[in-house]
């Protein structure tokens, strides 16, 4: 992963969590202050119901300014999944849920299928459609190690395929999904998901597998044989 990409990353990911700071800072003193009002547990969910609104709608800005300025870059779209999934996981932690409520909240209101991407008006803009894509890649990467049953994790692998796939179709003639997977997903996930890295080019022939992801599946490797 080049120097320039890790530092849009960074600085996308502070510019995103500096906007969100003061969401969950009024989540947590709107919920501090339902606990000290005594409130009951029909009234304390009503509460939390709220403040997963109020923190999803900043989310979603983000999301929207991804899919809308054609000057963001993988690294930023990146950076996005990242932060998405630890603000979500922080405000849990705020309204005292259980992070197995993560899956439920980032599943129902950022993972899509091809077809709502397509029906999207930021998809009536080849670049726009292409970032929303890539997003949702990026999404379930982000989330695919924190489903709860192997069932899930094998549909999450299905529909990344799905959107590179779409990638690969709206920009035929140009090497833009190849690019994303070996430039950006393959860097980036290569150490916390080189399963679902290997599943995905095993899928995708036309492809080479990175030496260094065929490198971490080789007999070698595996039995830590001299080479």
């Amino acid at each position: 992963m080049s120097a320039q990409f890790e530092q849009e990353k960074k600085q996308f990911k502070d510019m995103a969590e500096a906007y969100l700071a003061p969401f969950l800072k009024r989540s947590e003193t709107k919920m501090q202050e339902a606990r000290e009002a005594g409130l009951d547990d029909d009234q304390l969910d009503e509460t939390i119901d709220g403040e997963e609104s109020s923190i999803l709608l900043p989310l979603m800005d983000l999301q929207s300014d991804i899919l809308t300025n054609d000057q963001r870059t993988d690294a930023q779209i990146c950076g996005l999944a990242e932060v998405t999934l630890r603000t979500l996981l922080e405000h849990l932690r705020i309204v005292d849920r259980s992070k197995t409520d993560l899956e439920d909240v980032f599943c129902a209101n950022f993972l899509v299928d091809p077809g709502v991407v397509a029906q999207r008006r930021t998809s009536l803009h080849l670049p726009g459609r292409t970032r929303d894509h890539k997003l949702q890649v990026l999404y379930r990467m982000e989330i695919h190690w924190l489903m709860s049953n192997e069932f899930k994790q094998s549909d999450c692998v299905s529909e990344m395929l799905m959107h590179l796939r779409q990638i690969s179709l709206w920009n035929e003639g140009e090497p833009v999904m190849q690019r994303f997977l070996q430039d950006t997903l393959t860097p980036v996930f290569i150490a916390r998901q080189p399963e679902v890295l290997s599943l995905i080019y095993d899928e995708i022939k036309n492809v080479p597998r990175p030496q260094a992801l065929a490198d971490l599946f080789s007999p070698q490797k595996s039995y830590g044989c001299p080479r």
